[in-house]
Parts: C-alpha cells; sequence; structure tokens
C-alpha cells in the first residue's frame, strides 16, 4: 500500500499485513542483532535495549497478524465491540468510499491479543500450536512490563522463549495467510532458489544435492520448521529432531559423520532413539554404536547452487549411568567421560567389564574357540558438541574445526548466522 500524497502533506498508508511483516522481519533482525552482540561480541548491558526491540517488535507482529486471520474470515471478529461507534464507522466508509475502516475519523477499537486468540479458535476454528501460545503469552507478559514499568526478566528465560519461535510463527502465518505472507526467516526465499535451481539444472546431473534439498523440504514441512540457505537452526525437542532424521534416512542419500574424538565414518546405518533422551548412531564400516544424552540438533542450510551438504551438529547433555557401571566411565584425551563396551550379539546383552572385554579379544585369536559376533559401544556421558553429519557425495568443507569444543552449539549458530 502506497503513501498519498494530499494538500495537507503526506498521508502515511500501511495495511495491516505490510504492518505486521514490517515488525515481524525487524523484531527478528533485533534478536539475531542481541544474540551477536551477547554470544560473539561480549557486549554488556548495551544488548538489553536490543533484546527490548525485539520482544517489543515481535509480540506487535504476531498481535496484528492474529488480527489480519480473523479480517481474512470475517471482518467483524476483529473488533472488540458491536456498538455505535462501528456502525458509524462502517457508514463513513460506504459514504467517503475509503479502502477499510481503519481510514475513518474514529477508528473502531479492535479486540486484544488474547481475545484474537480466542475468536480464532471460538470462530474460524483454528488452533494454535500449545507450545507456540505458550511462547506468545509468555512474549506478551514480557512486553506488557517493559511498556507499564522498570524491567525485571531473566535473561535465561527470554531465551527460552524465543527459541524455536520464528519456525512456529513462520509456519503458523504462511499456512493462514498462504502468499501474502513472507516468511521472516528466509524459508520462501529458499523455495524460490531452489525452483530457479530446477528450472536451469540438467535433471540427470546433481542428483545427490536435489534429492538431499527436497527431503530438508519435507523435513521442514512435517516439522514445522522454517529457515533459509545460509542459515542455521537449532531443534531442542529430541522427537522434533528423530522425525528430521527419520525423513533424511529415508532416501537413497548415504551418510558420514565426524566425531568430536577424531572418530568417523563415511556410512551411518541407523540413527535411533534407545530411552526418552538418549540417541545411537550406527556405523556400518566401523561396525560402532555411539550413544550420547541429546540436548539439541543444529540444521545449516548451505546455498542451493553450491556443491555443499547440509550439515547436521548433534551437541550431547551430560548424563549418568547405573552405579554398577560407574567404575568403568573413564576419561577420555579431552577429559570427557566415556563408557565404552561391546554389544555381544548371540547373547544379546552389553559388556562394559574391561578385563572381560580384553579375554573376549583374545579368545578371538583361538581358532578352538567359535567366532561370537559383536559390536562396539562407545557412551559418552559429558555435554558439548558430538558430532556432525553430512550427505556423502557434497562438499562439507571444514565443518570438522567446530568440533573442537572452543564453542557451543549456540555460538555456532550465531557464528553462521552472522556470515550470512
Amino acid at each position: 500500500m502506497q503513501a498519498l500524497y494530499l494538500k495537507k502533506g503526506v498521508v502515511v498508508k500501511i495495511s495491516l499485513i505490510e504492518n505486521g511483516i514490517d515488525s515481524l522481519k525487524k523484531g527478528f533482525e533485533s534478536l539475531k542483532k542481541y544474540e551477536e552482540m551477547h554470544f560473539i561480541d561480549r557486549r554488556g548491558e548495551e544488548r538489553f535495549y536490543t533484546l527490548k526491540d525485539a520482544i517489543l517488535s515481535i509480540n506487535h507482529g504476531v498481535e496484528i497478524l492474529f488480527k489480519q486471520v480473523l479480517i481474512n474470515h470475517n471482518e467483524l471478529l476483529v473488533f472488540s465491540d458491536f456498538d455505535k461507534a462501528l456502525k458509524s464507522a462502517f457508514k463513513e466508509k460506504r459514504q467517503k468510499k475509503l479502502t477499510s475502516i481503519f481510514e475513518t475519523e474514529k477508528s473502531p477499537h479492535t479486540v486484544t491479543m488474547q481475545e484474537a486468540i480466542d475468536r480464532l479458535s471460538s470462530f474460524c476454528g483454528i488452533e494454535i500450536d500449545k507450545k507456540m501460545l505458550l511462547k506468545i503469552n509468555q512474549l506478551e507478559k514480557y512486553r506488557n512490563q517493559i511498556t507499564h514499568s522498570a524491567i525485571f526478566i531473566k535473561e535465561e528465560d527470554v531465551s527460552d522463549t524465543f527459541n524455536g519461535l520464528i519456525d512456529k510463527v513462520d509456519t503458523f502465518f504462511l499456512q493462514e495467510l498462504k502468499d501474502s505472507y513472507s516468511s521472516v526467516s528466509g524459508y520462501t526465499e529458499f523455495k524460490e532458489k531452489y525452483q530457479e535451481y530446477l528450472d536451469k539444472s540438467d535433471e540427470t546431473q546433481q542428483d545427490v544435492k536435489r534429492e538431499s534439498i527436497e527431503k530438508l523440504i519435507e523435513a521442514f514441512s512435517k516439522c514445522s520448521l522454517s529457515m533459509g540457505q545460509n542459515e542455521a537452526r537449532i531443534v531442542d525437542d529430541i522427537n522434533v529432531a528423530m522425525q528430521v532424521m527419520a525423513i533424511l534416512k529415508s532416501s537413497s542419500l548415504t551418510f558420514g559423520a565426524d566425531f568430536y574424538n577424531n572418530h568417523n565414518t563415511g556410512e551411518i546405518g541407523e540413527i535411533k532413539r534407545i530411552s526418552s533422551d538418549v540417541i545411537s548412531i550406527f556405523t556400518e564400516d566401523n561396525q560402532t554404536d555411539y550413544r550420547f544424552k541429546f540436548k539439541s540438533l543444529m540444521i545449516y542450510l548451505p546455498e542451493v547452487e553450491s556443491d555443499f551438504s547440509p550439515i547436521l551438529f548433534f551437541e550431547a547433555d551430560d548424563s549418568t549411568v547405573d552405579t554398577e557401571f560407574g567404575s568403568f566411565v573413564k576419561d577420555d584425551f579431552s577429559g570427557k567421560k566415556v563408557l565404552s563396551g561391546i554389544h555381544l550379539v548371540d547373547e544379546a546383552r552389553i559388556e562394559y567389564d574391561r578385563e572381560k572385554i580384553n579375554k573376549f579379544f583374545h579368545d578371538m585369536d583361538d581358532d578352538l574357540i567359535p567366532y561370537r559376533s559383536f559390536w562396539s559401544i562407545e557412551y559418552y556421558l559429558t555435554k558439548g558438541i558430538f558430532c556432525f553429519i553430512n550427505v556423502q557425495g557434497l562438499n562439507y568443507g571444514r565443518m570438522g574445526r567446530i568440533l573442537d569444543g572452543s564453542h557451543s552449539l549456540k555460538e555456532i549458530q550465531v557464528i553462521l548466522n552472522r556470515g550470512k
């Protein structure tokens, strides 16, 4: 919507959806700047003012776009009261042939954020994701404190509120507002770039890159993730992380991995969840089961037209083992705690006792003793970046440097996003 030039000057005209998208984009830009100030530049209290801007802008953008969704269903739903003032405004709009009721002399009062959420559910049958709703409600509490009083908010709590919010906001409004909404992340541009790539590429070439991108698009769609090329996104929900991995593995792609302890593999066999929070990565070429307690997964999406592989980083959390295995836990070269053992296939059990394991391998050299199938188990118990996974056949550059333990996964995400 363009500004109109009248005799008395310029009338600022910004449509509701333009208003909302602008606030969202500026809010998430402020959030990105805040994270750079916090995790890279190590600035002091200056970053709090940038965080405040992020809270206010994102809260405003979400509220305005909720109202746009209501209007798309029925314009009357966006107004708080069906009173004389509203009737007068509609009459003025007709008489003056205005394009919007918000151009009237006394613009009618619209619903609050909470009332908008309630009407979306009650009148439109639109249920907002519970996790998104919790984050939006918390964000509004921060907004109210900022608007009406001095600010006393735990920085960690705000970070938790923002974590994953961009995915949920983009997914919701892309679904409800369709093509009139442009993603806050680079997802919309990413889809356009990929279509351009397909239009000018030879279908017989770059099959690996094409399939890897198509599988990621499928994962983004099914897991409600939103990101663009040269962006990194952290997922801290193990259910979502495992769903992403399952979709990627349901392809003809082959995946390799590099681990923090200099182990590597050219062929990952299976990635599975063996308990509520423990993941197992089995490698075919060295017959090893690598285990760790899940903390987060970071997805890095490179440029569509590059030969670079999408990269997936797993971050481990601190873990413990049953007391009966405590004496078998050792420190590795980096000082991280590891429980090493072997899985005896025929006996369907795991052995961690080093003396018994040594005897097992000694017996392997005795031709008189029948061969017993096994594979190795390495259970890592210390938090930190655990490994990265890449698509075989595509370049992964010098990503191995990230495994040196000098940065947290969040810091790596901010660094990669800054270089975008």
